[in-house]
């Protein structure tokens, strides 16, 4: 079977781990699709035993023997028995064609003294002989996890990329947004963490100048926004016809705020239009037209008028 690694990252010293991690599950995902899932749950410090492998095919064991003279009810049973086996015969053999070529491959991609270092593991010759696939891409990940000063390093390159990251003119938000959920990834993998709200300060500092008015209407909220509601209000702005303009006296800003989370919060307030007699504002806030006053009548005795 032809193990070349045809778009599959070389693993050797001189490439950088994480970026090998990056590059190579798109790789998994589309040649392996069934094994993806559950080399994807694979960090180098996990317990593999944690992993829901439930869904995974597993040896159906030895054909069941058919009756020879049994009932016909035996036969029948037999004939019900052997569709199930098949199937999950050919499910297994399946699954295993595809661990043995994915074995093959990742053993491949492993040049040098990488590769040295690999086959030198004292559990290296079981999990060959086990196919387990699992156990093979764990021992891959944690020998070559950053460790000490290159860990260190990596980590401070991280902070640095997240941080210096800025949406280039023109550019298609979709891709600075990508961008941006990597390092975030990576930060994960490297176990660096960064207040959210600051995850969404950095984020929206980075935009390009086509959403000044959507970063000055942040700022003139002045409230702390989640990362999450950062990327929902780029999500709005490239959606016009969700957003109100509200006028400004030097430009035209969009509210981001939604209206109906404006009317709840001003219903649970219990707010009293005193003009309208409404609830959700303010008097002097109300859009009715103002009641015309009353002109006051004035009771004149008549006979003190005809003595004037």
């Amino acid at each position: 079977m032809d193990y070349e690694n045809k778009g599959f990252p070389i693993l050797d010293d001189k490439n950088n781990f994480l970026e090998f991690k990056r590059n190579s599950m798109p790789v998994i995902l589309r040649k392996y699709p069934t094994l993806y899932k559950w080399i994807s749950q694979v960090k180098s410090s996990s317990n593999i035993k944690n992993i829901d492998v439930k869904d995974m095919p597993i040896d159906p064991g030895p054909l069941p023997e058919y009756p020879e003279h049994g009932t016909k009810k035996d036969k029948s049973n037999w004939t019900n028995l052997f569709s199930i086996w098949k199937i999950k015969d050919d499910q297994y053999k399946k699954h295993l064609e595809n661990v043995h070529s994915f074995i093959g491959l990742v053993l491949s991609s492993i040049k040098g003294d990488a590769d040295q270092r690999i086959r030198n593991n004292s559990k290296f010759q079981k999990i060959i002989s086990n196919f387990l696939f699992l156990n093979l891409w764990k021992l891959v990940l944690s020998i070559y996890e950053p460790k000490g000063y290159s860990k260190a390093m990596d980590e401070v390159q991280c902070m640095k990329d997240i941080y210096c990251l800025s949406m280039i003119e023109g550019e298609d938000i979709k891709l600075y947004r990508n961008k941006f959920d990597k390092y975030v990834e990576q930060m994960t993998e490297l176990k660096l963490e960064i207040p959210d709200h600051n995850l969404a300060v950095i984020f929206i500092n980075g935009l390009s100048s086509d959403y000044t008015n959507l970063k000055e209407n942040i700022r003139a909220n002045n409230k702390l926004i989640t990362f999450q509601k950062a990327k929902d209000y780029i999500a709005q702005w490239e959606v016009p016809k969700l957003l109100k303009p509200v006028n400004d006296s030097k430009n035209q800003v969009y509210n981001i705020v939604e209206e109906e989370e404006v009317k709840n919060n001003k219903l649970n307030n219990k707010i009293k239009c005193h003009r309208c007699l409404k609830y959700g504002h303010f008097a002097k806030d109300c859009e009715a037209p103002k009641p015309l006053k009353k002109r006051r009548k004035f009771n004149i005795n008549k006979d003190e008028s005809n003595s004037v």
